[in-house]
């Protein structure tokens, strides 16, 4: 269950954070609805927000709600901006090792 909770927490890290996926939802929905000025807004936004939620959910669903899994979400939500940050350094390293072979 922790290992999936951590799973769950990369995900939504990647998802909102780094994807872009949230901006461009924002962008379809204030396309279509003409409304310039939308945002969506936290939890949505937020990695941190949907972590938290996104784990309580499924330690519900589990039957797992307990004070110590709880705190574990609570790590993990508190976490997820040095998981978006880690994805970040990666995506740069890969990019740099490409840029290198491909002048090989």
């Amino acid at each position: 269950m922790y290992l999936e909770l951590f799973i769950i927490s990369l995900l939504v890290c990647f998802v909102v954070d780094f994807s872009g996926f949230i901006e461009e939802m924002e962008g379809i929905i204030k396309r279509r609805l003409q409304m310039p000025f939308f945002h969506i807004g936290k939890p949505l936004s937020c990695s941190l927000c949907m972590t938290w939620w996104i784990g309580l959910f499924y330690l519900l669903v589990m039957g797992e709600f307990t004070i110590l899994n709880i705190g574990y979400v609570a790590a993990l939500a508190g976490a997820s901006s040095i998981f978006t940050s880690m994805m970040f350094v990666l995506k740069d390293m890969c990019d740099k090792i490409i840029e290198w072979l491909s002048r090989l």
